[in-house]
This record gives structure tokens, C-alpha cells and sequence, in this order.
């Protein structure tokens, strides 16, 4: 779902990305928006905050590719492929990916230790070694400035994504940890306003 809760973004192995208005799930008939992945198909998907734009997880290419809603001569929209996709720097399945609520970044966690975070354009911002043997799941918090994560260890993970006043990137710090389970943590998830 958008941030906003007015989409719903799906992806399938039929090589296509539908993007689904809440609005219509009422009505009988569910219209779409297509964007066709070419040569590939998409595993995971998420939204842009302005759901303008969204990212794909491509099954074969091990990479994410940003789609942008571009407007056709006859007045309707689509999603359009940027130019390039990201650079494969992972080096196990990715799990997860998200966008920051504030489109600052973009982030990929895989199976193994790794967490990227990526500028909107592709560029490695910052790496995090989870230090878990293994991530079970990462994801970004509604307010966009904690990633976490948690694995083979007893606890959740969270760091901050800090940026300048200016809107350039600082530096990913360890922010905290939190504590009291005996055994693997398989998930968790923030409350919408980030404070839980």
C-alpha cells in the first residue's frame, strides 16, 4: 500500500507491475495501471511517497529498477522504466527493499548481513553489517529516519539515516537495540507514526 493508503502496488511473474486505487475496491470492476517489466519479472515492489514513482526487486537481474508515472499524448498515464538500473552489488537474496517517506533513500536488505542504502539515483549512500549471521527481515520506518532490522540474534536492530540541513547525506549511525527475546527474531514492524 502508498503511505497515503490510496494504492495498492502488486507484482507478478507475468512481468507486469499493477498499480490499484483503494477507491475502486468497492465498486465490481477493479481497474489498473500496467507497467510491463521488460525481460524480467519484479519480486518485490514499493511505492514512492507521492505514489509518482515506485521500485522493483527484478527477480533476474538481482537489482532494483525505478519506474516514474509519465502522462501519454492522450492525456492518460503510465510508468515508464528510468534509464539503468541499480548496479548488482548484493551478494545473497535480497529479502526486502523500501523507500524513505522523505524519498531520500532507498534501501535493500539481503539474506546474508548486508543492508544498502542507495540514493533515488542508484548510488551506494552506505553499507551496514548487521553482524546477525544472517537477516531474517529489514525494513525502513514510516518516518523514514530508522532502518532495522533482525536476524539470527535475540533483538532488533535500529539505525539512523542521518542527512545535512541541506538535504545531503551524513552518515548511517547505530541508534539502538532492542533486547529481550531468548531466541531469533523472525519480524516486527513500526507503528504508523514511527514512535512504537
Amino acid at each position: 500500500f502508498s503511505s497515503s493508503g490510496k494504492y495498492l502496488a502488486s507484482c507478478a511473474d507475468d512481468r507486469t507491475v499493477r498499480l490499484w486505487s483503494t477507491r475502486d475496491f468497492t465498486a465490481r470492476e477493479h481497474r489498473c495501471l500496467r507497467a510491463n517489466v521488460g525481460l524480467d519479472h519484479a519480486e518485490l515492489v514499493r511505492l514512492s511517497p507521492d505514489s509518482r514513482a515506485f521500485i522493483v526487486w527484478l527477480a533476474n537481474g538481482e537489482t532494483v529498477r525505478v519506474y516514474k508515472m509519465t502522462k501519454k499524448d492522450d492525456g492518460s498515464f503510465t510508468f515508464t522504466a528510468a534509464a539503468g538500473d541499480f548496479p548488482k552489488k548484493h551478494k545473497a537474496p535480497v529479502i526486502n527493499i523500501g523507500i524513505a517517506e522523505t524519498g531520500k533513500f532507498i534501501m535493500t536488505a539481503s539474506s546474508d548481513t548486508t543492508i544498502l542504502i542507495w540514493s533515488p539515483k542508484g548510488e551506494v549512500l552506505a553499507s551496514i553489517n548487521t553482524n546477525q549471521m544472517n537477516n531474517a527481515y529489514a525494513t525502513v520506518s514510516p518516518c523514514g529516519r530508522f532502518v532495522a532490522s533482525c536476524g539470527f540474534t535475540p533483538d532488533v536492530k535500529v539505525w539512523e539515516v542521518c542527512f545535512g540541513k541541506n538535504g545531503e547525506f551524513r552518515e548511517v549511525t547505530r541508534a539502538f537495540e532492542l533486547k529481550g527475546h531468548a531466541a531469533g527474531v523472525h519480524g516486527f514492524a513500526f507503528s504508523n507514526d514511527s514512535r512504537r
